[in-house]
Parts: C-alpha cells; structure tokens; sequence
C-alpha cells in the first residue's frame, strides 16, 4: 500500500490504556518535531501542551459538531497568557474579572447576585483612575423598570471631561439642586426656601457668568 494510506486502527472491546512512567504521551507531526503532549502528573492534574519546533504557531483548536461545557468542580475558570492572568471566571461567586495585560492589580469585575442584581467594579491599584467609559455606535438608551436612575447624593453630573468641578449639576445638600459652571454656582435650587406651586419664569431663563453691558 501507498506509504500515506498506511494507516493503523484499533477497533477495542474494552478500554485502551495508555501508561508510561513519565505521564507524558507525545503526539507528533510525521517528518518533524512538531508534537501535542498529553502530560498526567500527581492527583490526575493533566496538561494538554502543543509544540512548534520552529516557531510559534503550534495553534490549539476544538472544532466540536456540538456544545462545549467547562465544568471545573472548584469554580474557576482561567484565561493567561504564560502566567499573566487576563481572564478570570469564578463560577462561585459568579464573578466575571478581566485583568490589565501589564498590571495584574488593575481589573474590571461584574458580579451577579440574586434577583440577578448586577455590579461593575474598576479597580485602580495605585490610584483613582479606573475610569468606565460607555462609547456606543449609536445611542445610550437607560431605561429601568423601576423608572429611577439615581446618582447618589453630592456625587455630581459633571459635562466636561476635566476633574468634574468646572460644569456640572450636584445636589450640595439635602433638597438643594446647584448646578455650576466654570467652577461657580449659577444656580440654587432650594426647596425650602420656595412656594409650592409659584412660577419663578414663564420665559426660557438664560443665566452667563459674564453679562456684558
């Protein structure tokens, strides 16, 4: 028979073991030292490994005609590049964490409680600059349930991308609107001061820092 046709099957009853002393099992490419490496080490943890000899391209690839289900009995799943951790699922805490490429402290994290109530969590290891930027192709759509987004009290809606104290609408105190801008007070809202019911303008108000004569 042709030498590519040489082929070897082994039709088994029962159970084919394979049990060198190393552990390794060593899957190679005909004619190189390319290979995937089958490792068994103590307890049964187990290393699928894949070899270029000559270069960087020894690829991993499950083409499944179906699902594929990971199912870690210790609730984690990992994505590194060598020992660098880049992805994290923790399946106890459904956590999902994505880690920066060259800061490991630095992270974003989504966690999912009950209710399905959800948290976004950036860390800034050494600082606050763990911003969260939403930039769509399209529109920013909130739209909850309960027909309440709230932004908790004295934090500010800021319209600038400067620190947040030039332009920017902040409740100052219980019951009292401010809004700001270029750093000053235009505008105090207080609601203890005010009538119920009393019409402060009937026209559009236009307020300038600086009024020209």
């Amino acid at each position: 028979a042709a030498a590519s046709a040489a082929s070897l099957t082994m039709d088994v009853d029962g159970d084919i073991s394979l049990n060198p002393t190393t552990g390794i099992t060593k899957f190679l490419k005909a004619g190189s030292d390319d290979l995937c490496t089958l490792t068994v080490d103590t307890n049964g943890a187990t290393t699928l490994a894949t070899v270029d000899d000559v270069g960087t391209v020894a690829n991993f690839t499950l083409d499944v005609d179906g699902d594929i289900e990971l199912n870690a009995e210790s609730g984690q799943v990992a994505i590194k590049d060598n020992t660098a951790s880049h992805f994290l699922f923790d399946c106890d805490n459904t956590e999902f964490t994505i880690y920066d490429d060259t800061a490991e402290a630095d992270y974003f994290k989504t966690t999912v409680a009950a209710n399905g109530a959800t948290t976004m969590v950036t860390v800034d290891n050494d600082g606050t600059a763990g911003h969260l930027t939403l930039q769509p192709n399209g529109g920013l759509i909130l739209d909850p349930d309960s027909q309440n987004i709230i932004i908790n009290a004295t934090d500010k809606l800021s319209f600038d991308v400067r620190a947040g104290d030039q332009t920017y609408i902040q409740e100052s105190a219980d019951d009292i609107l401010s809004i700001y801008v270029g750093g000053d007070e235009m505008l105090k809202i207080d609601e203890s001061t005010g009538v119920p019911g009393q019409i402060l303008s009937q026209a559009p108000l236009l307020i300038k820092e600086t009024i020209v004569a």
